[in-house]
This record gives C-alpha cells, sequence and structure tokens, in this order.
C-alpha cells in the first residue's frame, strides 16, 4: 500500500492463512491427546492436586486442546483453574500443557517460528519494500494478519469451570505480548532472508523492479 509502503493486503491475508495453518497443524498432532490434558494435574491451595479434567466439571473438547497446546508453542501458557475448583472456589494458575505432556510434542515449539518466517519470506518476495529497512518491516507486516486472530483464538479457546466462576484458557497478558512478538520478530527474519536471496541471486537490481511490476 501506497500509504505506508508495506503490502499490507497480501501481508495481513498471508499472516492470516499462516495463523489458521500453524492451528490446524497443531490439530492434526494433537487432536488425540485431549484425554492426556485432561489428565494433567492441577495443584490447589486448599485441595489436592486433581486431574484438569476434574477441575473443569468435564474433559475439554479436542479442538480447545489443540488451541491451548498451539498458544503454548508460542510460550503463551494456559491459565487454568487450581484444583480447590472442585469445591467451588476461585483461583488460577498459568501451566504450559505442552511442556508438560513434553516427549514427541516438543517438535511444536519450532512450528510458529518456522511458518513465520516462511511468511515474511513469501511477502517479500512478492512485493515492493522500499527502504533501508524495507524487506525487514514488509516482512514483520504479517503481523497485521496473525495478531488480531491470535487475540481472538485467546477469546474462543476458553472453557468454563463447572463448580467455580474462573475458566481455562491462554493466557491473557502473554496473549497480547507474544501475539505481536512472533510474528514481529520472526516474520521480519523471514523478509531479511527473501530480501538477501534476492540480491544475491541478482545484484543488478532486476528483481527489485520485477517485483514492482508484480503490485
Amino acid at each position: 500500500m501506497a500509504f505506508t509502503h508495506l503490502p499490507l493486503r497480501r501481508s495481513a491475508l498471508v499472516g492470516a492463512v499462516v495463523y489458521a495453518l500453524g492451528y490446524a497443524l497443531t490439530y492434526t498432532v494433537t487432536a488425540g491427546r485431549a484425554s492426556a490434558v485432561a489428565a494433567v494435574e492441577i495443584a490447589g491451595e486448599y485441595a489436592d492436586p486433581a486431574p484438569l479434567g476434574a477441575v473443569l466439571g468435564s474433559g475439554p473438547a479436542s479442538w480447545v486442546t489443540s488451541g491451548w497446546l498451539f498458544y503454548n508453542a508460542h510460550l503463551v501458557p494456559t491459565s487454568v483453574p487450581i484444583a480447590d475448583a472442585v469445591n467451588g472456589l476461585g483461583g488460577l494458575t498459568n501451566r504450559s500443557l505442552l511442556a508438560t505432556l513434553g516427549g514427541p510434542l516438543y517438535p511444536l515449539y519450532l512450528l510458529p517460528p518456522l511458518l513465520l518466517v516462511a511468511a515474511g519470506y513469501v511477502v517479500v518476495l512478492t512485493a515492493s519494500t522500499p527502504g533501508e529497512n524495507g524487506a525487514r518491516n514488509a516482512g514483520a507486516s504479517v503481523v497485521a494478519g496473525y495478531f488480531p486472530l491470535f487475540l481472538v483464538g485467546a477469546f474462543v479457546f476458553t472453557v468454563g469451570a463447572a463448580e467455580a466462576p474462573t475458566a481455562a484458557s491462554p493466557a491473557g497478558l502473554p496473549s497480547v505480548l507474544l501475539g505481536l512478538m512472533y510474528p514481529l520478530a520472526f516474520g521480519g527474519v523471514g523478509g531479511l532472508l527473501a530480501d538477501r536471496r534476492a540480491v544475491a541471486s541478482n545484484p543488478t537490481g532486476e528483481v527489485a523492479e520485477a517485483k514492482r511490476d508484480r503490485r
């Protein structure tokens, strides 16, 4: 877009697609782990530790637990009611369910960075990015599509406790901070990689001219 010199229409779409793809891949890998998530022991202040499913009153749906694990892969913990919720008492604690399950799920931590680097790379290869930091900024502009969905997801992936006025969901403040930082940082890296590749393959400037012609 001429006003910002950033390809916001394109990068917002790419960012939104990458968010959806990241969740879909996480769901594919973790849908069968809903019972394992529900079995994670949650401590209490006065009550003995209890499985998360018991704390909530029932096991959360697989699409919800996959959402929690997707956010955990961004280092956003899941805010869950403490075990006292089975007695109707409030209180929350932050847990990384992905770190608790561990094992073969650890590679999920690599999924958001890799997808966002790829997103920034694609945006810069298909857009004109003027200025000294144009490529980095254009890659980071995937935040325009990624961040709004990330915030909405923090509310969508919410399950209330049956016996207490509390709910399990991605932790609020980390969702805001990391939902911004991940696309800005890794999208920017992807943009820089695309720009350096373009310069290395065609140092005469014909690549930049070609990108302008595609706008």
